[in-house]
């Protein structure tokens, strides 16, 4: 799954996630900062090419981004 943001409202997401057990092939997208991983573990995407490419493999997606 690919979460879209990978700030505070997404790092909300992340607890969620980690208690339902979805963490497989989890990847965050931020178009903005530089980081290349969420919370030491979790890939970052940073541009639409690259997020075309993971949506051929997995179409799901959340929305991380505003204020939690």
């Amino acid at each position: 799954m690919l979460v879209a943001g990978a700030g505070g409202h997404a790092f909300e997401l992340l607890d969620i996630l980690i208690s339902e057990g979805k963490t497989k092939n989890l990847y965050f997208f931020d178009e903005i900062n530089p980081g290349e991983v969420f919370q030491d573990r979790f890939p970052i995407i940073h541009t639409e090419e690259q997020v075309k490419s993971y949506f051929e493999k997995d179409p799901f997606f959340i929305l991380g981004t505003g204020n939690p």
